[in-house]
């Protein structure tokens, strides 16, 4: 997962962006229907009072990061209908802005992710 801003006509959008498999939902099922694009697979896990629902997405998807991080993201529904499914080349080039957008303007998070992988190399580089 990745978060990016993509300027276009002067307007810029904050976009948050997953990888296949990054992205999952669970929840009770209350309603008879429930919707799923075909970009995300649901799995329905039956219990004694209702079945609980996971989601996940099966494709990277790209999100607008206004409906998910937005002040009143628990009083919020979700709409999927906003979430847009990518192919591999999108997914790439959306990844490469985003280390663009790092090289120049890195988040807190990026260095410690940096740091993580840097770690990680190290273990690896001694073990081989």
């Amino acid at each position: 997962m990745f978060k990016i801003k993509i300027k276009n006509n002067e307007k810029e959008t904050n976009y948050i962006v997953y990888g296949e498999q990054e992205l999952a939902l669970i929840g009770n099922v209350t309603s008879s229907i429930v919707s799923c694009p075909n970009y995300f697979d649901l799995k329905l896990i039956p219990t004694s009072k209702e079945p609980i629902m996971i989601m996940t997405n099966n494709v990277p998807i790209i999100v607008d990061a206004d409906n998910i991080l937005n002040t009143n993201y628990f009083t919020t529904n979700i709409n999927f209908d906003q979430t847009y499914p990518l192919d591999i080349t999108e997914y790439k080039n959306l990844h490469d802005l985003y280390l663009e957008q790092m090289a120049t303007n890195p988040t807190e998070e990026f260095l410690n992710q940096q740091n993580i992988k840097d770690n990680v190399n190290s273990v690896l580089v001694k073990k081989h």
